[in-house]
């Protein structure tokens, strides 16, 4: 394992994608219908929650060179606490992933196929997903850089070309219902930033570790741009009303791009762009579990485990949630609310002081 290497210009691209692949559809219409016409607003202060918390993880990581949190958490709270922190955490990477599955499948069955199977979808999805994975991280840094260019100019190309659309009175009055509503928007755009804990897991294989907080902070900076072209677009174009009430209000905005009466439905490039990078966070959260089910148990190679993961993929797809609605509320009311929250913000501040506290690790 140790001998899987990958650049920083890699995990920068790969903890993009993780923000952007399901946040690109459902993170604003949650944003959109607590702030509204002030959702740009709301994402300036995720900016700042995600920043903190890619502060926080890589904080605690470097106090421990060469090793994931997974071991991080043997060392901070002994074997078996630790070992039940490890636990939680890879069953919160599983859950993601067959989170992303089904909220893949479930949109192309109900928007784009509604005759085919979700069985179907989700077995192609997971089967793409373990062959990524199965291929080691590097070839997994490489996907994710190849595309992430990709990905950042079909979003500015979209806005630009629906500029003609826009209504900027749309976006009046700012503050309209006061800072509460903006600042519950952020919490769901918080927690996509957030994701930013794939770090603790990555930072053992990068060629160098020096600069890695900049890495991260950047790859959170640039999401951020992607979600404010996002709002500004959504909400210029849809209005506020409109926005809040869409779960993809993304592919609306699309549908209303219309260029020289021969361009149309771009919104299948928002399509391309969403099952690229989903596709992309399946499989590093695949790894992310193999890796660690295969440290607490002793195991020397994770790739062992990325088959019999993918099975429990499509199994646990079908499992969690029995519909796109559940799925909506569970990522927007339980994900991105206190459970989440506390899951990848607060927790990884708690760690870092209890490391500090009992004096465990060299000082980041």
């Amino acid at each position: 394992m140790k001998a899987e290497v990958i650049d920083q210009r890699q995990v920068l691209a790969l903890l993009a994608i993780t923000f952007v692949s399901e946040g690109l559809l459902f993170a604003p219409s949650v944003t959109f219908l607590f702030a509204r016409q002030d959702a740009w607003m709301s994402n300036i202060i995720a900016l700042v929650g995600g920043l903190f918390s890619a502060w926080c993880w890589v904080s605690l990581s470097s106090r421990f060179p060469g090793k994931t949190l997974f071991q991080v958490f043997l060392i901070i709270f002994g074997r078996y606490f630790g070992l039940i922190m490890a636990a939680y955490y890879i069953w919160g990477w599983f859950n993601f992933a067959c989170d992303t599955l089904r909220e893949i499948t479930g949109l192309l069955v109900a928007g784009f196929m509604p005759r085919t199977p979700i069985v179907a979808f989700i077995i192609i999805f997971a089967l793409l997903s373990t062959y990524i994975a199965y291929n080691k991280l590097e070839n997994l840094g490489r996907v994710s850089l190849m595309f992430f260019p990709v990905i950042l100019g079909v979003i500015v190309i979209l806005f630009i070309l629906s500029t003609g659309e826009m209504n900027l009175a749309n976006l009046t009055p700012v503050f309209e219902n006061g800072f509460i509503p903006v600042f519950k928007g952020s919490l769901t755009l918080m927690f996509w930033f957030s994701q930013v804990i794939g770090i603790s897991v990555l930072l053992p294989f990068l060629d160098k570790s020096r600069g890695v907080l900049w890495t991260c902070s950047k790859s959170i900076i640039i999401s951020f741009f992607i979600f404010e072209l996002i709002a500004f677009g959504i909400i210029a174009i849809l209005g506020p009303s409109l926005s809040s009430r869409t779960l993809a209000p993304i592919l609306y905005g699309a549908r209303m791009i219309h260029l020289a009466g021969f361009l149309e439905r771009t919104e299948i490039l928002i399509m391309v762009v969403w099952i690229a990078s989903s596709t992309i966070k399946i499989a590093l959260y695949q790894w992310i579990v193999s890796l660690g089910a295969a440290q607490l148990i002793g195991m020397k190679d994770y790739r062992s485990l990325v088959i019999p993961f993918g099975i429990l993929l499509i199994c646990f797809s079908f499992l969690l949630h029995p519909d796109m609605t559940h799925l909506y509320n569970f990522m927007g009311y339980v994900w991105s609310g206190p459970y989440g929250l506390g899951y990848l913000f607060i927790g990884p501040f708690i760690f870092l002081l209890w490391a500090m506290i009992t004096g465990k690790g060299a000082k980041s």
